[in-house]
C-alpha cells in the first residue's frame, strides 16, 4: 500500500471516530450512577429496586432476559424474571430487602447495595476512539451498550441496556463499538458505553437520532 493510501486511510479512522459523542464507564459505576441517591433508612425505591434487579440478573441469573417492575411486598421488593430464548417466566424471582439493600435469587449467591456502589475502578478508554463525557439530561436518556473487554483488548457480549429506538441508529451504534481496541489487561472487564446520538458508522457517517 502507498503512503499516500495509508494517510488517507488513517485519516478516514480519525474523522470516523473523532466525531462520537460518548462516554465509557465500568458496569459497577454505571449501575451507581442510575441508583442515584440511597437512604436505607427511608428505604431502596422502585426505581432503584429495578436497577438493582436488572444487575443482579445479568450477573447471576442463567439467561437473564427481561425483568418486571418491582413489587412492594412488605419489607422488600419482588422482581420477576424472563429467562431463555422462549422468555419464560423463571420459578424464582429476585428480591431486593428496602432497608439493607439486599439482592438475592434463588440458589444465587446475595449481594448488597454498598458493594454494588462502593469505588468502582475507572473504566479503560479505547484506542482508537475519542470520547466525550455525558452529563444531566444527555446521560439519562443516552443510548447504552453493554459489552466486555478481553485481556486482548478486543470486545465481546455486546446487548443494549437502552435502545435510540430506531433499528438503523443501533445497528450503527453497536458496528462502532465492536470496532473499539482497548489497551491489553489481565483480565476480562465489562463496560457500558453511552452515547447521546449516534455513532458514526465505518464510512463517517452518522445518523442522527
Amino acid at each position: 500500500m502507498s503512503t499516500i493510501k495509508v494517510l488517507a486511510s488513517t485519516a478516514l479512522l480519525s474523522f470516523t471516530f473523532s466525531t462520537l459523542a460518548q462516554n465509557v464507564v465500568t458496569q459497577a459505576e454505571d449501575v451507581s450512577n442510575d441508583l442515584g441517591g440511597v437512604d436505607l433508612n427511608d428505604g431502596i425505591s422502585r426505581k432503584q429496586a429495578n436497577v438493582m434487579a436488572n444487575y443482579y440478573c445479568h450477573l447471576y441469573v442463567p439467561g437473564c432476559g427481561a425483568v418486571s417492575e418491582a413489587k412492594s411486598v412488605h419489607a422488600r421488593w419482588e422482581v420477576s424474571v424472563e429467562t431463555g430464548v422462549a422468555a419464560r417466566l423463571h420459578a424464582d424471582a429476585i428480591y431486593i430487602e428496602k432497608h439493607t439493600g439486599r439482592a438475592s435469587w434463588g440458589s444465587g449467591p446475595s449481594i448488597f447495595l454498598r458493594d454494588v456502589m462502593g469505588s468502582p475502578r475507572p473504566a479503560p478508554k479505547p484506542l482508537n476512539a475519542t470520547l466525550k463525557a455525558l452529563s444531566g439530561d444527555d446521560a439519562a436518556s443516552a443510548m447504552k451498550i453493554q459489552f466486555s473487554v478481553s485481556p486482548s483488548g478486543s470486545t465481546a457480549n455486546h446487548h443494549f441496556l437502552r435502545s435510540s429506538g430506531d433499528v438503523k441508529c443501533d445497528l450503527s451504534a453497536r458496528r462502532s463499538v465492536e470496532s473499539w481496541r482497548f489497551p491489553p489487561r489481565e483480565a476480562q472487564v465489562t463496560l457500558v458505553a453511552s452515547s447521546k446520538r449516534c455513532m458514526a458508522d465505518g464510512a463517517g457517517r452518522s445518523h442522527p437520532r
